[in-house]
């Protein structure tokens, strides 16, 4: 009756404290520290009289991964008994002195698991660094039980031990696994489930031998992370018997074999590699370091009759390694991953016998996509189709009947390029009451290949009215003013994009302006030459007299060419030119010059790029071309005109963005004589 009374006193004053989730990793490369906080309250000698708790941390300093793991104990009733630090089991002096402690334990006494808890979680202070995993193992066989006891602590004093273990667990994120022993069944197990679920742990049961192995193997698992497989047992015939286990011997750093059996193995040996051996009253532990062998024989003989279960753990050093990935916003994304050795060596094998898979988790979300992964001689490989863009956590993982290990998480974020303007979209002229279609492809493109859908934006306007038919931008004015139409561009991944078309709607007149003046300036020339060809009757004097009006010749200067770069590479030498020379030309193209000096460089457009004799020692420039052309500080815009004067110096960059010359207007030097 006390015993209930105090337990509801514990769970009146409990403090729920919430963990976070903790992802369980197969021979991941953290450093287990465990820390078994062992029940020795007089109680326990009835339901642990097999010592089954004895048993079970003997299997665990034999099965796990010596150089990985810091094991220690606490032994505890109604308080501390004994203290075994935290440590290495990579020294095989310090697993048989470890094991040697804990089956030297007394039993007597209460209990007082609040004590315990604080006490060990202590232990763990300045150890836990980034890559250590810490877990607490507690045995018990019912809950903390203070009467009687001489220690004049209370269940309040016990109860405050314990939300301030759970405290210090929360920072550290360390679960505390809960194993309740129990002979007749009684065990109160409401109280140790609760521990467990304060620490994000988890409670086991265990009454007899019969369920060693399975309570073990479960328990194992969850604290290292470490899968343990378990063959098919067999029945002892009371003859040498033999007994074949595979092992990945190409990948594992260490294999470590429980054999459970009832009655004490004798003549147990193994063929196909060196290794340690250990018997206790319930297994006998075989510890392989660096085995090179594909399989183990394992010769024994056991009382007939006696069943006997192996259980293999295999610590495997090489690991997957997820390769940079390029181009992040391809529709279809490559990712492949190498084997590593635990030394960090690629491994140079040939992966074809592997068996991965790809696992693609979506951090917002939490969704998880699996995709196989096809091996080869030199990496592992799946294509990922990038429908959604998203951010990830990719995982590689390596499966097989003897081992599992995953890469360490690769976060990658796949993306999509929104479509982009290729072409300006310039002032437009329109004419009053003129339609015009404009094919929107040659407006806009997606870098990624992705298809495009073209939407009018919302409208109104009295200017002009516009529809689009698929790719077809069709436009039609109503009457005079400034109008913008703009158009949502979306790519089918979810890319947008607003494109702007701006124009001007002119009356009848204005837009055919030029074409007037074009008209009305051929009717002067035409009559400046027809006036001066009746006042002149000599055909030697009317020559003279037209010449000027025809254009006025290059004289007294020069022009050099200095190319700086070229798309083909070839080095072309200084030109000049030298304009007093270019008979019977008043204006000639870049092109024309290059044609006189054989420069044979590929640049259709300088023939749009044009020199003309002007007054006063001048050249007028233009050109009507996509090259860069500047002038000092300024850029010379396609159809615009420009005056050179003597010193003048044009940067031409051409449409290939790769060749690149200067051109120099310079004056004739007179030679002196």
């Amino acid at each position: 009756m006390k015993k209930i009374i105090a337990y509801f006193i514990v769970l009146l004053f409990s403090i729920n404290t919430v963990y976070s989730e903790e992802s369980k990793i197969e021979n991941s490369d953290l450093y287990n520290q465990i820390l078994f906080l062992i029940d020795c309250s007089n109680s326990m000698n009835y339901h642990d009289e097999n010592k089954l708790v004895g048993e079970i941390f003997k299997m665990f300093v034999d099965a796990s991964f010596s150089t990985k793991t810091d094991i220690g104990f606490v032994t505890y009733n109604d308080r501390m008994l004994k203290s075994y630090s935290l440590t290495s089991m990579n020294d095989k002096t310090n697993r048989e002195n470890i094991k040697k402690e804990i089956s030297e334990i007394k039993r007597y006494g209460n209990t007082d698991i609040g004590m315990a808890l604080d006490y060990g979680t202590s232990l763990f202070e300045g150890r836990v660094k980034d890559n250590n995993r810490p877990v607490i193992v507690l045995f018990s066989d019912g809950e903390t039980d203070l009467n009687n006891s001489v220690t004049g602590r209370t269940m309040a004093d016990s109860l405050a031990d314990e939300n301030r273990a759970y405290e210090k667990l929360k920072k550290i994120n360390c679960p505390v696994y809960t194993v309740g022993i129990s002979k007749n069944g009684g065990l109160n197990t409401e109280y140790l489930q609760k521990i467990a679920d304060n620490t994000n742990g988890k409670k086991y049961e265990i009454q007899n031998s019969d369920e060693l192995l399975n309570v073990f193997n479960n328990l194992f698992t969850d604290v290292t992370g470490t899968k343990v497989i378990t063959k098919n047992p067999i029945i002892s015939t009371g003859e040498p018997q033999q007994i074949n286990i595979k092992i990945p011997g190409n990948y594992a750093e260490e294999t470590n074999i429980i054999l459970q059996h009832k009655s004490e193995l004798q003549n147990i040996s193994i063929e196909n590699a060196s290794g340690e051996i250990y018997k206790s009253k319930n297994y006998s532990g075989i510890k392989l370091i660096n085995p090179d062998a594909t399989e183990i024989k394992i010769n024994l003989t056991a009382q007939k009759g006696d069943e006997i279960k192996a259980n293999i753990t295999n610590y495997i050093n090489i690991y997957p390694k997820i390769e940079e990935i390029e181009n992040l916003s391809a529709r279809e994304i490559t990712i492949n991953a190498k084997l590593h050795k635990a030394s960090g060596e690629e491994l140079k094998e040939n992966y074809q016998n592997l068996n991965a898979e790809l696992l693609i988790t979506d951090i917002s979300t939490g969704e998880i996509e699996i995709l196989p992964m096809e091996t080869s001689k030199e990496y592992l490989s799946a294509v990922y189709k990038n429908d959604y863009p998203k951010s990830t956590k990719l995982e590689v993982k390596l499966k097989d009947e003897d081992y599992s290990v995953s890469s360490k998480p690769f976060e990658a974020t796949f993306l999509n390029n929104s479509p982009t303007q290729i072409k300006t979209i310039d002032k437009i002229l329109f004419k009053k009451n003129h339609e015009k279609e404009y094919d929107l492809d040659r407006y806009f493109k997606d870098s990624d290949g992705d298809s495009l859908e073209y939407k009018l934006s919302s409208q109104k306007s009295e200017i002009s009215e516009a529809s689009i038919v698929e790719n077809k931008l069709i436009l039609k004015t109503l009457k005079e003013g400034n109008d913008e139409i703009f158009i949502n561009v979306i790519d089918d991944r979810g890319g947008t994009l607003v494109g702007k078309f701006s124009f001007d709607a002119l009356p009848f007149w204005i837009y055919y302006k030029n074409i007037y003046i074009g008209i009305g300036c051929i009717f002067i020339t035409l009559l400046t030459l027809y006036i001066l060809l009746k006042l002149k009757t000599d055909k030697s004097e009317i020559v003279p007299a037209i010449l000027p009006a025809i254009g006025i010749k290059f004289s007294g200067a020069r022009f050099e060419g200095y190319f700086l770069n070229t798309l083909s590479g070839n080095e072309v030498p200084v030109l000049n030119w030298n304009a007093s020379y270019i008979e019977n030309k008043h204006s000639i193209s870049l092109g024309e010059l290059f044609a006189m000096m054989d420069v044979f460089e590929k640049l259709p457009e300088a023939h749009k790029i044009h020199l003309k004799a002007g007054n006063n020692s001048t050249v007028l420039f233009h050109h009507d071309t996509d090259c860069i052309v500047s002038l000092g500080d300024r850029n010379i815009p396609s159809g615009k005109k420009e005056v050179l004067n003597y010193d003048d110096r044009l940067y031409i960059v051409f449409e290939d963005h790769v060749t690149e010359m200067e051109l120099r207007y310079k004056r004739v030097r007179k030679m002196s004589a």
